[in-house]
């Protein structure tokens, strides 16, 4: 049965009927059968349709593979068109179960938002005002500005004294100093300038509001793969809420944000990916192996992301333009040896090395058919982070990669 503490009736629906998807002796709830067009009870053709919704939910190519959109698009796709369990679904996306569950219910909400836009759903949208979340509108939002500039990437000392520049009298007015601590000159991430910006806004207006008099201090230092961004007020505040503006713009980048409380002061420190850190594509169907891939890189300047079909390859390469492959040759749905030679002869991925990794041990032929290395499972990780940096050094004296807008060879 559906929540009865939810307001929305539409998400009670939803849930329901998702969970019962397969179940053919199941009926359609009224409310949903309204939204999709009176199906009635039919949950044959319900299910046609959810289906066709959440297929149709997948984010554009210029929204990047590591942002919510496309880990709530996910989300849905693993455990209702794979039918994959909790269990699986988590593992596959290297998440706990409990953040699953979380980000479960905010999918099955961006899915009925998807309804509600949908012809037939207005009424529904009328009684509604949880459907267009602050998530949501935020993902939106940084979807836009990607399509108008790509491969963004943002200083963050300019944009530190932008945001003290900005809230500099407002912020003396209520008697807080807001004040530039130790920041390193060089440090950039891959952000938008303009997200960026709107995220040391609205972290400086959040400690400031907060404090009654006092200091907020803002520093930055830059590591192998991030970038730390630290605000620390004095006198100590509250943690923000749950839903704020500025934690959702944090996870949209693929960062992180931490909050520290103590006697003397409060510390929001944000981690943002930088301009070092190096994308790494997985080529994998094993949900073990990729998790234990993403443990390894884990503290290192790799971001791996993540793909178990092979045909979908190029179009990956497109979005996410990693530094480097890591490529399993025992693949469902394409022969691992022809994708390699593909990889190496198209130009949207001549420029890129491939490590094959594989049980298939036939290091002569691979790197004879465009291999740039090849490690034996089981990998150790020095193993594995020794082949990517060979790998990395070798390609950025070849010069850089061509450029992954081409046609995919299938």
């Amino acid at each position: 049965m559906p929540d009865t503490n939810d307001p929305d009736p539409l998400v009670n629906a939803l849930r329901e009927a998702l969970s019962h998807l397969y179940d053919p002796t199941s009926t359609v709830p009224d409310v949903l059968a309204r939204a999709l067009g009176d199906v009635g009870a039919d949950m044959v053709r319900a299910r046609e349709m959810l289906l066709r919704a959440i297929d149709g939910m997948q984010p554009g190519p210029d929204v990047p593979g590591d942002t919510r959109a496309w880990r709530l698009y996910d989300i849905l796709r693993l455990r209702y068109i794979e039918h994959l369990t909790q269990d699986e679904t988590a593992q596959r996306l290297a998440i706990t179960v409990r953040h699953l569950g979380r980000e479960q219910n905010a999918a099955i909400e961006m899915l009925a938002q998807q309804l509600v836009a949908q012809e037939g759903a207005a009424s529904i949208a009328d009684t509604s005002g949880r459907l267009s979340g602050v998530s949501e509108q935020v993902e939106a939002e940084v979807a836009a500005l990607g399509a108008h500039k790509q491969d963004a990437v943002a200083s963050v000392l300019p944009a530190l004294e932008e945001a003290l520049a900005l809230t500099k009298s407002w912020s003396a007015r209520r008697g807080v100093t807001v004040r530039l601590a130790s920041v390193d000159p060089n440090a950039a991430v891959i952000v938008h300038p303009s997200v960026l910006h709107q995220i040391l806004i609205a972290v400086v207006s959040y400690l400031v509001r907060s404090l009654e008099g006092g200091t907020v201090d803002l520093s930055a230092e830059e590591s192998a793969s991030e970038v730390l961004l630290r605000a620390v007020a004095r006198p100590a505040v509250v943690e923000p809420p749950a839903e704020w503006v500025a934690a959702e713009l944090i996870e949209t980048q693929g960062g992180s944000l931490e909050t520290s409380i103590a006697s003397d002061g409060t510390v929001l420190q944000i981690a943002l990916p930088s301009t070092r850190s190096v994308k790494v594509l997985v080529l994998d169907d094993n949900p073990d192996l990729v998790h234990y891939y993403g443990l390894c890189l884990a503290g290192t300047i790799y971001r791996m992301v993540h793909l178990a079909e092979g045909r979908r390859v190029f179009e990956v390469l497109a979005r996410e333009r990693p530094g480097a492959i890591v490529l399993d040759l025992m693949l469902p749905d394409v022969d691992g040896w022809e994708l390699l030679t593909q990889l190496h002869e198209h130009p949207a991925s001549r420029g890129i090395p491939v490590i094959v990794c594989s049980v298939v041990h036939e290091e002569e032929l691979a790197l004879a058919l465009g291999a740039t290395a090849c490690v034996n499972k089981p990998v150790r990780r020095q193993q594995l982070l020794a082949a990517l940096d060979d790998a990395i050094s070798l390609a950025a004296s070849a010069g850089p990669p061509a450029s992954a807008n081409n046609v995919a060879p299938w």
